[in-house]
């Protein structure tokens, strides 16, 4: 029964609102018979038509319920908020990032003034301030 089981995982069953044995949706291509998914099993795995143990009279109808709402909760989709990349920000989120984005650019701001302040050499991040105008006639002329 736990083969069968897992075959049920590996299939796409969408049982009906009534508990019964039918699962196929007319609609819905993905999904399949119960008895198509024991044949289908007996196919993959070589096995004998029969062998596999399958719900008859003597298994219970509560055990099949059973198995199929363990198969379901395993399909579900995990409770809580998606990750932020699934789902666009609220409004104040967006403000809260933007003014985060403001206030670590703000900060970057005055951490380079003061290392300017401090002796450290310029920086920019519009012009390259590393080349001289010297290098860049010497380049383009081949020439020191």
């Amino acid at each position: 029964m736990l083969e069968l089981g897992n075959a049920l995982l590996y299939y796409r069953i969408i049982p009906t609102r009534r508990r019964s044995l039918k699962m196929k949706d007319p609609h819905d291509k993905a999904t399949i018979d119960f008895s198509n998914l024991v044949t289908e099993f007996e196919k993959e795995h070589d096995l004998a038509p029969g062998s596999v143990d399958v719900p008859k009279s003597g298994v219970s109808f509560s055990e099949l319920t059973l198995l199929l709402d363990h198969v379901k909760s395993g399909l579900k989709r995990p409770v809580g908020r998606p990750p932020k990349g699934e789902k666009a920000l609220t409004k104040a989120e967006k403000q809260k990032a933007y003014r985060d984005r403001q206030r670590a650019a703000k900060q970057a701001e005055s951490q380079r003034l003061a290392d300017i302040r401090a002796g450290a050499p310029v920086t920019s991040t519009v012009i390259d301030l590393t080349t001289s105008f010297r290098d860049v006639y010497s380049e383009t002329r081949g020439k020191d």
